[in-house]
């Protein structure tokens, strides 16, 4: 991705665009901004400038808008893609504006981005024998070979008597892998909460399949990965952290430091849980002012529901 600012004092981006692929095979580009006012905001695409969206939230085909105020000054902005492909590849430009200025990014998205795996189906999670087997598997089209290594909370998980793996080539660009884990009982299954990832990795990059057992429960899970970017603000050193997670009930989201003691809100932390739609989807942030060496480690985000404690993910190391 390659990214061009031109912004102005009364409103500026925050942070570079972000590109990501999700797993069910969408991409989306998310600007981060400051913004008083609700600002006016037009998607467009290509050498042409066809404005191709132009709602704060709406859906047009494959595409859609997603506007957020996440506090008083901060927004984002995101155009989301479904069915993503090379024919999407090409210049986006996202213009912001409001009746004092207007700031535009310039978003070029290659076709190398689409040679790493690509998620082409969401990533699945499957009961069989009355809960007894537990399968996760995941699709996804590459042009070159894959390889894919299984982990279980974060440690390298080997092959076992309970463990066992599917990964196999299904065409000329589609590969398709599994990870089979068979219980005694299916109350032993149920009774799991560990987090299950797969990296997969060709030449051209790597992404992350990403399975738990609330996915299948109802109970809290990730949606969006956690991301980490540092700022200045006022000549203020930022670190802001975020993860986006589903809930079925209203969560309560603690934040752990680098010597495990919770997080409360100070002059230095501000720890926020915001509501971004009504499909139960939450963003929990963390951010802390006048960062610097001593603040280095690894933090820890848990989301806790009506039901047990079940999202738990290092967010820097």
């Amino acid at each position: 991705m390659v990214f061009k600012q031109l912004s102005t004092d009364s409103l500026r981006f925050l942070d570079p665009p972000s590109l990501r692929q999700n797993v069910d095979g969408s991409i989306e580009i998310e600007t981060v901004f400051e913004s008083q006012a609700v600002p006016d905001i037009q998607w467009k695409f290509g050498s042409s400038e066809d404005i191709i969206a132009s709602q704060l939230n709406g859906v047009e085909g494959r595409l859609k808008t997603t506007f957020v105020r996440r506090n008083d000054e901060t927004c984002s902005s995101t155009l989301r893609i479904d069915g993503a492909g090379e024919s999407d590849a090409g210049m986006y430009k996202c213009d912001i504006s409001s009746e004092a200025a207007c700031i535009t990014a310039l978003i070029e998205v290659k076709k190398d981005f689409f040679q790493r795996p690509f998620f082409i189906q969401k990533t699945g999670f499957h009961l069989r024998d009355n809960g007894r087997i537990v399968i996760m598997d995941f699709r996804v089209r590459s042009p070159k070979k894959i390889t894919a290594s299984w982990s279980q909370d974060g440690l390298s998980l080997p092959k076992s008597r309970t463990v066992n793996f599917v990964h196999r080539k299904e065409n000329a660009d589609t590969y398709y892998g599994a990870l089979i884990l068979c219980r005694d009982s299916a109350s032993e299954a149920a009774q799991s909460t560990s987090v299950y990832e797969c990296r997969i990795k060709n030449e051209h990059g790597e992404i992350i399949a990403s399975y738990g057992q609330e996915q299948s429960s109802g109970l809290p899970h990730i949606t969006r990965p956690l991301s980490g970017r540092h700022m200045v603000k006022d000549h203020v050193h930022i670190a802001l952290f975020d993860v986006g997670f589903a809930s079925v009930s209203e969560p309560t989201v603690t934040w752990w430091n680098i010597r495990g003691k919770p997080l409360a809100e100070s002059g230095r932390v501000k720890v926020q849980v915001l509501k971004e739609g009504d499909d139960g989807i939450y963003t929990a942030r963390m951010q802390l002012a006048n960062w610097g060496e001593r603040d280095a480690g690894r933090y820890t985000v848990g989301c806790r529901s009506s039901r047990p404690l079940s999202l738990q993910v290092h967010v820097y190391d």
